[in-house]
């Protein structure tokens, strides 16, 4: 985040120059980048009006990953840029979850759907990569990281990052044991303190030299998994979903099909949503309607 606040103010955070109020992107110039001469522009020309009967160069693709999570106030200063620099650079935004942008910065954009990698595309890749690196995995390893992922390429190349570094790559089994160390104990601790309807409930507890007034209880839970285990809300219902159906519960049907309804509620609203926090809020408040119904 600090490398695109820099990349909004040029001139530094102490200045009053913005990148958003400027009439082009003057402050990455081609010096910038090294290139040759003979090579065409980028993304190609820009006709000139009539009257002028030049061309002007596109010299400039600037591409944002997962755009959709710089915020409301970021995306504003991305329209008046997109506006204001159309005539010599295009963007391109990656997003998981479209409906976060800004409707400013929808209207203005080409809306290109991207479906999931196949398993065999994510094992190519990760073949590749581990090819590119010197290493020479157990046979089937890619395999069984490409299954586990579902589709989730990032997923993918950070789990086959975590083998390699810790020297497991050599070992099917290693895949198994990764992901049997992802209980789902904070998940189910959530849920249970939702349906006992806790889903807020404050403690003071002593931190250093004074008491602090700390939120437990379901959310508390939640923010734990956020910040201690950089958990997205879209991996909490993931969570949620195989604790539900894996089959240990006692609850009864009626109760479980409430609780997936629930479930499944939220993730919709999760898609067209750009606080996941309110919506996790949300599905707690419904599991502790649904606890009081059936355990009381």
């Amino acid at each position: 985040m600090k490398r695109f606040e820099d990349f909004l103010r040029p001139q530094g955070s102490d200045s009053d120059d913005t990148l958003a109020g400027r009439t082009s992107l003057d402050a990455f110039g081609a010096e910038l980048t090294s290139f040759n001469t003979h090579s065409p522009n980028p993304v190609g020309e820009l006709e000139s009006p009539p009257e002028d009967g030049k061309r002007m160069a596109i010299s400039r693709i600037i591409v944002i990953e997962d755009a959709d999570y710089l915020g409301h106030a970021r995306q504003s200063y991305l329209r008046r840029m997109l506006e204001e620099s159309s005539s010599s650079a295009r963007f391109i935004f990656t997003t998981h979850t479209p409906s976060r942008m800004i409707e400013a910065l929808r209207s203005r954009t080409q809306h290109i759907r991207i479906p999931h990698p196949s398993r065999i595309t994510i094992e190519q890749h990760l073949d590749r990569i581990f090819a590119s690196e010197g290493l020479s995995p157990k046979p089937g390893l890619t395999g069984d990281i490409a299954h586990v992922c579902q589709g989730n390429l990032r997923k993918a190349i950070f789990m086959s990052q975590l083998l390699a570094e810790r020297n497991l790559i050599h070992d099917r089994k290693n895949v198994q044991q990764l992901m049997a160390n992802t209980p789902l104990r904070d998940v189910q601790f959530m849920i249970e303190e939702a349906l006992r309807g806790r889903v807020h409930e404050w403690k003071w507890e002593e931190q250093g030299q004074k008491n602090v007034r700390v939120l437990k209880g379901a959310m508390g839970k939640f923010d734990s998994l956020s910040q201690q285990q950089s958990m997205d809300e879209r991996d909490v219902l993931n969570r949620c979903y195989a604790f539900l159906t894996e089959g240990r519960l006692q609850f009864q049907n009626e109760m479980l099909c409430e609780l997936l309804d629930a479930l499944s509620r939220c993730d919709v609203r999760l898609q067209h949503s750009s606080q996941g926090r309110i919506q996790i809020e949300s599905f707690l408040q419904d599991v502790a309607e649904i606890g009081s119904t059936y355990l009381h």
